[in-house]
């Protein structure tokens, strides 16, 4: 069984997921439960050591980009589009 809520909306929905067999437990959390004084530096280690590749995650486009950004993200080419917004 899959739960999950809106705490906005207080809605809620479930449904059936994936059975995960007898002894196997499924475990998630509510707005991530990262601490940032510790979860940071490791992803800091990890990209110093070549095994977080941040660099293939993050894509940037001129503002005039944005829907080819969007568009992007869409098909999976990016994963977190940035859109720079330059001065006027």
């Amino acid at each position: 069984m899959v739960t999950g809520s809106d705490p906005s909306t207080r809605a809620t929905a479930s449904g059936r997921g994936p059975s995960l067999g007898i002894g196997s437990r499924a475990k998630g959390s509510l707005r991530g439960g990262a601490v940032p004084q510790r979860f940071i530096p490791e992803l800091i280690t990890l990209y110093q050591a070549g095994k977080f590749p941040i660099d293939r995650l993050v894509k940037e486009y001129d503002f005039s980009e944005i829907n080819r950004a969007i568009a992007d993200a869409k098909r999976g080419d990016t994963i977190k589009p940035v859109l720079r917004i330059s001065k006027m």
